[in-house]
């Protein structure tokens, strides 16, 4: 008595909007992450605000993150470094 399985693969581009969303945002991009990636900026800068790292993560990674996990991410940047 044997089972067959059979695999089919989509070989066409997903159009749906979840998958368009994901190339925007990165749900996994903790605010640990975000602190050592902030770290640096952090560092020469320690007034600078949540918007502004938002600016920056976006413009060398090409995501969005939401304003509270750049919050918290600056948060324990800042823990790490004093």
């Amino acid at each position: 008595n044997s089972t067959n399985v059979q695999v089919k693969v989509n070989p066409f581009k997903h159009t749906c909007q979840e998958s368009t969303l994901r190339k925007d945002t990165i749900i996994r991009a903790k605010s640990r992450w975000v602190a050592e990636e902030v770290k640096k900026w952090v560092k020469e800068n320690q007034q600078v605000g949540p918007k502004e790292l938002q600016k920056n993560i976006k413009d060398k990674f090409k995501i969005d993150l939401p304003y509270m996990r750049l919050f918290n991410g600056k948060q324990h940047a800042l823990d790490s470094i004093y």
